[in-house]
């Protein structure tokens, strides 16, 4: 599986695991940048964003 078919998996997933407003509001202009050496880089579309993704959704 490559980035961008890894991301479409994820986010079918996340709109069952989260409430459309916050999926709209935070997922939808996201999307697979690579997948590299185990690491996932997804491009987002502002600092604030990538702010609030990373403080509620990382691991």
């Amino acid at each position: 599986m490559n980035a961008k078919q890894i991301w479409q998996t994820t986010m079918e997933r996340l709109q069952t695991r989260v409430t459309p407003a916050v999926f709209t509001t935070w997922f939808q202009g996201t999307a697979a940048r690579s997948f590299e050496d185990g690491v996932f880089v997804v491009h987002v579309p502002s600092i604030f964003a990538r702010s609030h993704l990373e403080a509620r959704f990382t691991d």
